[in-house]
């Protein structure tokens, strides 16, 4: 059995108290399901960037079979799920008034 690292261990907490129904006591996953992306706090948006970022440059993503949503949307791809978590991210994080650099 593989060990987790720090990053997993810390989301799988959070994970599991959010979505206590996705996780069992008594079975081993590879399965990696988080949060979708409509449902993160404004407060969280950038720290689970961070711990995304983290899993993929650390390669603990690749041990594990990917599954979450934004909105409708679902994906497998961690990598997908980085992108729009980004892209909420800029929306919170903008004032909502027009830049000629949004375009570029």
């Amino acid at each position: 059995m593989a060990m987790k690292s720090s990053y997993t261990t810390r989301w799988d907490t959070i994970e599991r108290e959010a979505n206590p129904s996705l996780f069992s006591k008594n079975a081993e996953s590879n399965q990696m399901v988080l949060t979708n992306v409509a449902l993160v706090s404004p407060d969280n948006i950038h720290s689970r960037i961070s711990y995304v970022t983290d899993l993929i440059q650390s390669g603990e993503a690749e041990k594990y079979d990917f599954h979450s949503g934004n909105g409708e949307q679902a994906t497998n791809s961690i990598h997908q799920y980085l992108y729009w978590l980004q892209q909420r991210a800029a929306d919170l994080d903008s004032d909502g008034t027009y830049s000629p650099e949004m375009f570029r």
